[in-house]
């Protein structure tokens, strides 16, 4: 902890000081790193500050607005932000591409395919923000394989 973390705690804590400067004092403490002891302190006193209906209305929004800040600061810092591993996506979009192909290719009677028939979406890339719909795949599967079947 350094001397200016000290100075700053101090002041916001001296109810003897102008009300203004000591909600600077507890912006400070929270706009920067600190120990999560005086970060907590800061809020506790915002949070009292915006919680008396005594106080200046200018005093009671700023208060407000410094501890929801705070708080959203907290929510947004515990989001990950890794990259998704896409190839498994990658992979399942390839297979639903062989497999509309194929049902395709059976329905014009060109089964067994010719050579190359799935050489272009080797490489496919899925559209982005494509959603692949697999609730009943498999019954939808077999109807497709059933109407190929009755041919």
């Amino acid at each position: 902890m350094t001397r200016s973390v000290d100075a700053l705690l101090t002041m916001m804590l001296d109810s003897g000081a102008w009300l203004g400067r000591r909600i600077e004092a507890a912006e400070s403490l929270l706009a920067y790193e600190a120990p999560p002891e005086h970060v907590e302190a800061a809020k506790a006193f915002l949070t009292a500050v915006f919680d008396d209906p005594d106080q200046d209305e200018e005093f009671r929004m700023k208060a407000l607005k410094l501890v929801r800040k705070a708080e959203a600061r907290r929510v947004v810092s515990s989001t990950t932000s890794g990259k998704m591993d896409e190839r498994p996506h990658r992979e399942l979009n390839r297979r639903m591409l062989r497999a509309k192909r194929r049902l395709a290719l059976m329905e014009a009677g060109l089964w067994p395919p010719p050579k190359g028939w799935d050489a272009d979406i080797a490489n496919a890339e899925p559209p982005r923000g494509a959603i692949v719909d697999l609730s009943n795949m498999a019954e939808r599967m077999e109807a497709a394989r059933l109407r190929i079947i009755k041919k």
